[in-house]
């Protein structure tokens, strides 16, 4: 099995492999009010390259005239930049938590709130958008 930014065509860019039962092992632990500039840093900087390698990703597909693809690549795009997402881990981090936690806490609970509005864009992403969870969260343990 492959792990990486999956497409429509099920199609996967940087695949990685993995066993069925692996999880990405998410670190929780409290930090110190010292801390949360440090970790809002490592969040920005690990959002920016995810957001640089979508909008490649994006910008390729639409070259190469799979607007559907492209169109999906930005969801991502505007679920990683989402104001709401941003807040919502700031949050997080200034109450003690570490970033890492923080972020995937924010993401899912915005994915999941998107599909209860009935957001039907996010509702059939859902596997995708934890894809880009993943993604974000490997960069996050690189910075």
């Amino acid at each position: 099995m492959l792990a990486g930014i999956t497409t429509l065509k099920n199609n996967t860019y940087n695949q990685t492999p993995v066993s069925k039962n692996q999880h990405l092992p998410i670190p929780r632990y409290s930090i110190g009010k010292n801390k949360f500039e440090t970790e809002m840093i490592r969040f920005y900087r690990a959002r920016d390259k995810v957001q640089c390698h979508l909008e490649q990703l994006r910008d390729q597909t639409a070259e190469n005239n799979d607007r559907k693809q492209a169109q999906v690549f930005e969801l991502y795009i505007q679920l990683l930049t989402n104001h709401d997402v941003e807040t919502a881990t700031n949050d997080a981090v200034a109450d003690g938590l570490n970033i890492e936690a923080a972020a995937l806490d924010a993401l899912d609970k915005y994915t999941d709130l998107l599909i209860l509005l009935d957001n039907k864009r996010f509702a059939q992403q859902d596997r995708y958008i934890k894809e880009l969870s993943h993604k974000l969260l490997w960069h996050l343990a690189q910075v």
